[in-house]
């Protein structure tokens, strides 16, 4: 038996969708967002990672693009890295 996974906190769902918290407020708002799955006393909201792994998947919102990217090529350099020059 596979045991269920936790349900995500808005904090979480910024996380899964790399976006800003605030941003992740902002995406619960609209009415593509899927609905909590539950509501804590507090008024906190609760979502399944499915689900929000499933709106992440169709929709388009690019948020922080990832901290792994390449550096940009050094000016000057057509192979992209330090001193790589091609002569011929």
């Amino acid at each position: 038996m596979i045991a269920p996974r936790p349900l995500l906190t808005a904090a979480d769902c910024a996380d899964l969708l790399g976006v800003k918290r605030r941003q992740a407020q902002r995406l619960a708002e609209r009415e593509s967002f899927p609905k909590p799955y539950a509501v804590t006393p507090s008024g906190m909201r609760l979502w399944r990672p499915e689900d929000v792994e499933r709106y992440a998947l169709r929709s388009r919102h690019p948020g922080r693009p990832p901290t792994n990217y390449p550096p940009p090529p050094t000016p000057g350099s057509p192979c992209g890295g330090p001193g790589l020059f091609l002569s011929f």
